[in-house]
């Protein structure tokens, strides 16, 4: 808990003196980083960006969707619905990141998709 209330003041200091893109940027790289090894304060971190599905550009995202997709998981609770992480193993197929897009098809596919 006292975790998340430090990711929740650095997300405000940042926000403050930085675009909103940038602030995404930042709290998916350590979300991302993290998420392995501690799914609930990914959890946490992702939460206070939850306005990157309507702001943020593409890259975000997909990367938040993703990440989404893998911190449920790891928490035992449902994963976004298979339309959404269809729509990002598409972007990283069109962006060629193929890290990532095994990612998604690997939650996608953990659904009980067919490919």
């Amino acid at each position: 808990m006292q975790r998340q209330v430090v990711y929740l003041l650095m997300i405000l200091v940042l926000a403050a003196g930085c675009s909103r893109q940038s602030v995404y940027n930042r709290v998916l790289s350590e979300a991302d980083a993290m998420v392995e090894q501690d799914a609930d304060s990914a959890h946490a971190l992702l939460q206070t960006i939850s306005d990157v599905m309507e702001h943020g550009d593409e890259p975000s995202q997909a990367h938040y969707l993703l990440l989404t997709a893998q911190t449920a998981y790891k928490r035992y609770q449902p994963v976004p619905a298979d339309s959404l992480l269809s729509w990002t193993v598409d972007y990283y197929y069109q962006v060629s990141d193929r890290p990532r897009q095994c990612r998604a098809l690997y939650y996608r596919v953990d659904q009980g998709t067919v490919l």
